[in-house]
């Protein structure tokens, strides 16, 4: 559990505390879009696992409402679009803030698209406190079971979404969904939850001949993006053999021994 101040302490001059210091710079508009609620702010991802590279990793931003109650779900994932979309306004295009109520993360996972569970572990092990009240006294670690329950159900939920939902995926989130089963399968393993390059090395590393074919190929170019701006700049054209790749690799995981059991 990390705050702000030890993070710019650390690494002074690097990309991940200038990133931190920015995040940091934006809390006064975050407050004016929350109405004068209760919450607390965090950064996750790749400042909170000490790997952020800019011009190429998201700011990711958790803000965690501690009043009481009165939005559901669906009003929590509109409210995080909103604020990552005042963000953008304001010239930070790579924030993207999720919201959170501290019902969701101080209890028994509810389900989302991409999982509460991992989350909880994510904000226990690498978040970095930013501002607010430091609420993760009143977060519980998920269990190995509730883990891998929550990998089997994430990964099976986006490889049977529709065409449509894959064919609007942005270029510039396909390199985190194809990094998305190798942390699942990474997760299931070992019920914790790591960066992308570390969960793709792993994959490549030990799962090789039973990862499809095109989903290893297209899993080394999304490991490849961290090291290469040139291979980052994906054209168009092969914009939809990665997110079959993609795809595939979910119900690869789906039906992995380690996933499914």
């Amino acid at each position: 559990m990390r705050q702000l101040s030890g993070v710019l302490m650390e690494s002074a001059t690097d990309d991940g505390a200038a990133a931190a210091y920015r995040a940091a710079g934006i809390v006064l508009d975050l407050d004016r879009g929350l109405d004068g609620r209760a919450w607390s702010l965090y950064a996750l991802g790749s400042i909170g696992y000490g790997n952020y590279l800019a011009g190429w990793s998201d700011i990711d931003l958790d803000v965690v409402i501690t009043s009481p109650r009165t939005e559901t779900r669906e009003d929590l994932v509109r409210l995080g679009e909103q604020l990552s979309e005042a963000a953008h306004t304001a010239g930070h295009p790579d924030i993207d803030v999720k919201c959170f109520h501290i019902d969701e993360l101080g209890g028994a996972p509810v389900p989302t698209l991409y999982g509460v569970a991992n989350r909880q572990v994510m904000f226990l092990d690498s978040a970095v406190h930013l501002h607010g009240l430091d609420i993760r006294d009143r977060i519980p670690r998920p269990t190995h079971n509730v883990l891998r329950a929550e990998a089997h159900r994430i990964a099976t939920a986006l490889a049977e979404m529709d065409l449509q939902w894959w064919d609007t995926r942005p270029l510039d989130d396909l390199a985190a969904l194809l990094a998305l089963p190798a942390r699942l399968l990474y997760t299931a393993r070992t019920g914790e939850v790591v960066d992308k390059k570390r969960a793709l090395e792993c994959l490549l590393n030990e799962d090789a001949k039973g990862l499809p074919a095109d989903s290893w190929a297209w899993c080394s170019w999304a490991l490849a993006c961290r090291f290469s701006p040139a291979v980052r700049r994906l054209p168009e054209q092969h914009g939809g053999q990665a997110r079959a790749a993609a795809r595939a690799a979910l119900k690869w995981v789906a039906a992995h021994p380690e996933v499914a059991a």
